[in-house]
């Protein structure tokens, strides 16, 4: 599985020193990639249980505590880096990062220190800048460069 190694690279610069082994390591890039518990259960034949367990294992490792949290370590230095991107603010990029990588407008608020209304008025600009209509637009642009 090739598409693992910059998740098992990731891994271990946060702390991680041995790489991921057997389904640990496929469940770990398939949330890597935004699939939800339920989704990488049914593809890896699973309980969710036994994902969600596999995922706290995970989370502990990159040193985070939460799905949304993982997105955004896994996915920051990589959006922050999209030229796509390159036409906006700073901050506007931080929100950008933040809703690509699947944060809800309250979650982003929350760890950029930003209100809801706040964010929901970046991401219009973002939208506007960037040419797309929504959050699934917005991550399909800063992931096909």
């Amino acid at each position: 599985m090739g598409k693992c190694t910059g998740l098992d690279r990731k891994l271990s610069n946060a702390g991680g020193n041995a790489m991921l082994k057997g389904r640990r390591r496929e469940v770990a890039w398939h949330l890597s990639q935004g699939a939800s518990y339920a989704v990488v259960a049914k593809l890896l034949y699973l309980s969710p249980e036994t994902v969600r367990g596999y995922a706290r294992e995970i989370y502990e490792r990159a040193g985070v505590s939460s799905r949304r949290e993982y997105l955004n370590f896994f996915h920051a230095d990589t959006l922050a880096s999209n030229p796509t991107l390159r036409g906006l603010s700073q901050r506007e990029a931080q929100v950008a990062n933040c809703l690509a990588a699947g944060m809800t407008r309250s979650q982003t608020g929350t760890h950029l220190g930003l209100s809801s209304e706040t964010v929901k008025s970046y991401a219009r600009s973002i939208f506007n800048k960037l040419g797309v209509s929504s959050r699934d637009d917005l991550y399909l642009l800063t992931h096909s460069s």
